[in-house]
């Protein structure tokens, strides 16, 4: 570690126009920028892998193709896969981050010699006097923060990072500055939601396709008294607080509340019925390393999913697990979803709502 070159970066380079405009950044800050390109699946969608190549050609770097399909697969779709078969709802961005992306990249840092790692999430890296450690913290362009999606990151890793995008607030600066310096990708569309499901096909037939023994097992809906609605096609094509495509008319709104994989059920109620004030969540993982020095901890902010606005709670701590409770009732939490937890801008670390 101490022989790490600071001046050169290893820069994940999927080949969209986020980490293109990262590229530029750091070659205009001064620092010999070396691209990463993952390689996560093997399919007939694009991968990114040659505008990646396009990019590194016109900016002149080095760029490391890496072929992480086989962690990716036994990590990340096969936890995508099981828990959907359980009912809940996972988030494959989160669990990919620490285990895979960003675990690769410190990985060929390290054996490339080079101390900073960089992407072109939009989030930032602070040091927190009040904690003593590096943390990530949200972006400026609160609309896009991605600080979420990286609650599992190691602090060892966290102060090897620079997110060249933390001070954008506005996307299109981002496609103004490819622009102006030619670059093919400029207007290239956002990517979609999970990486490796392709534009023309949903989760459904892809945890077919991934899983020959996965077949959808119709059940019954019920209501909260267990009293039985209709069937329906089975537990993964639901999600809690869903509301459209149910295939089942009773004539009034309702919404997915619970699913109960073990007796294959999917509860249907009323939106008031999605509100709660606590939630427990595993996998736990905090940066701080005495934020447990009492053991109630007040004054933090959750946020249950990705574009949800953060809340105030409480949390205690429970043997492994973390009981969450919210000063207003949360919307539609979901089992398999991430609960990060922040102290202002600061995210301290979360784990999986349970």
């Amino acid at each position: 570690m101490i022989n790490l070159d600071k001046k050169r970066v290893i820069l994940g380079l999927s080949g969209g126009v986020d980490s293109t405009v990262a590229a530029i950044f750091l070659l205009e800050q001064g620092y010999e920028v070396i691209g990463l390109h993952f390689t996560t699946i093997h399919s007939n969608q694009d991968n990114g892998i040659d505008r990646a190549r396009e990019v590194a050609k016109k900016l002149n770097i080095k760029l490391i193709e890496k072929d992480v399909s086989k962690e990716f697969s036994n990590i990340v779709i096969s936890d995508f896969i099981y828990n959907y078969s359980l009912g809940m709802t996972p988030n494959p961005c989160a669990l990919c981050n620490p285990t895979v992306k960003f675990k690769t990249l410190i990985d060929v840092a390290n054996a490339e010699g080079v101390y900073h790692i960089a992407t072109g999430h939009y989030a930032r890296v602070k040091y927190s006097e009040k904690y003593g450690c590096y943390l990530i913290t949200k972006s400026i362009n609160k609309r896009k923060d991605q600080s979420y999606v990286l609650y599992g990151l190691e602090e060892d890793v966290i102060k090897r990072i620079i997110f060249p995008l933390e001070k954008i607030e506005d996307k299109t600066k981002i496609r103004q500055v490819a622009k102006d310096n030619d670059m093919l990708n400029a207007n290239a569309p956002d990517s979609q939601e999970i990486c490796f499901i392709a534009d023309d096909e949903n989760y459904i037939d892809f945890i077919k396709k991934y899983n020959k023994k996965y077949s959808d097992k119709t059940g019954n809906f019920v209501d909260n008294t267990g009293k039985i609605l209709g069937t329906h096609k089975g537990i993964a094509h639901y999600t809690i607080g869903q509301r459209k495509g149910l295939g089942i008319a009773l004539g009034k709104p309702a919404f997915v509340t619970k699913i109960d994989a073990k007796n294959n059920e999917v509860c249907l109620g009323d939106n008031d019925e999605l509100f709660k004030n606590n939630v427990i969540i595993n996998n736990v993982k905090l940066v701080p390393k005495n934020i447990f020095s009492n053991k109630n901890i007040a004054n933090l902010s959750g946020k249950v999913r990705y574009n949800s606005d953060t809340s105030r709670c409480n949390i205690t701590q429970q043997d492994d697990l973390l009981l969450v409770t919210f000063d207003q009732a949360q919307r539609a939490i979901t089992p398999g979803q991430i609960l990060a937890l922040y102290d202002e801008d600061f995210l301290l670390g979360g784990g999986v709502i349970v």
